[in-house]
C-alpha cells in the first residue's frame, strides 16, 4: 500500500449505499486528507482559490449492506500539469474489496471562474507519482445522443456547495435520472464522469442518456437551460 494512505471510515445508512453515497465518502475523504496535508478548502480560499473536481472514475465489485462498515482509503498520487490526481480503494470491515476510484482536481480561480496553477503549497507536498489504482475510460468522454430519455431539474439552494454551486453529488444524482427501467439505476459498476462547467442557482437543467455500443454501457449528459453542457458520463452495469 502507499506510503502516507487516508483513512476514514463509513457507515451504511438505511438508505443504503449506491454510487451517489460512495461519491459523497470519497468527497469527504479527500477533503479530510487535504486538510491534514496542509492543502484545506480553507487555505485554498485564503490563496484565492478552490478545489474543484473535473473528473472521477469509480468502480464498485460489491455495494456494502446497510449498517455495514466501510474504509475509504485515499491518496495523492499524481501532478499532471495543473492537475493534482488522487485515487482511492474502498474495503469492507474484514479488508475484502468493494471498490477502486481516481479523480482529477483543479484550482479554480475564484473571481475569473477559471482553472489555474496550483499553489506552491500544494505542489510542495504532493508525491510526484504514487499507486495509481483505475485507469478513466478514455482521454475524453463522448456526448449522448439526442434521441434519449430527458428528465428536468431544478438547482436548489440545498444542492449548492462552500464554493457556490452545485455540488457534483448533486450532479451525479442527476444524471442517474434518465436511466431506463430495468437496471439498478443507483448501483452501476462503474461510472466515469467529466465535470465540464459550473452549475449555479437558480439554473434549469435537462438529463439525458443513451445506450453506447451494445447497451451495456450508457452515455449521459447534463445540459444548462441556456446550452451550457455541464456535465458527460459513461456508466457500465454488472454483466455488462
Amino acid at each position: 500500500m502507499t506510503a502516507g494512505v487516508f483513512r476514514r471510515e463509513f457507515i451504511v445508512g438505511m438508505a443504503g449505499a449506491g454510487v451517489p453515497a460512495v461519491a459523497d465518502w470519497l468527497q469527504e475523504a479527500a477533503s479530510a486528507h487535504a486538510r491534514e496535508l496542509g492543502f484545506s478548502s480553507r487555505r485554498m480560499h485564503e490563496a484565492g482559490v478552490a478545489w474543484v473536481l473535473a473528473r472521477l472514475a469509480l468502480r464498485m465489485d460489491a455495494y456494502p449492506p446497510v449498517g455495514s462498515r466501510v474504509t475509504v482509503h485515499t491518496w495523492p498520487s499524481a501532478l499532471e500539469g495543473l492537475r493534482a490526481v488522487r485515487d482511492f480503494r474502498l474495503v469492507d470491515a474484514v479488508g475484502a474489496p468493494l471498490g477502486a476510484a481516481t479523480s482529477v482536481w483543479v484550482a479554480l480561480d475564484m473571481v475569473r471562474r477559471r482553472a489555474v496553477a496550483l499553489p506552491d503549497f500544494v505542489t510542495a507536498c504532493h508525491p510526484a507519482t504514487a499507486e495509481r489504482v483505475l485507469e478513466l475510460t478514455g482521454r475524453t468522454l463522448p456526448a449522448p445522443g439526442p434521441d434519449g430519455p430527458q428528465c428536468a431539474i431544478l438547482s436548489r439552494r440545498a444542492d449548492l456547495d462552500e464554493n457556490g454551486h452545485v455540488n457534483n453529488v448533486h450532479l451525479l444524482e442527476w444524471a442517474l435520472e434518465p436511466v431506463p427501467p430495468g437496471r439498478d439505476r443507483l448501483r452501476p459498476a462503474l461510472v466515469d464522469i467529466a465535470f465540464r462547467a459550473e452549475c449555479r442557482h437558480p439554473e434549469s437543467v435537462a438529463a439525458t442518456c443513451t445506450p453506447e455500443g451494445d447497451g451495456a454501457a450508457l452515455l449521459h449528459g447534463l445540459t444548462s437551460a441556456g446550452g451550457r453542457e455541464l456535465l458527460r458520463m459513461r456508466s457500465l452495469w454488472p454483466g455488462g
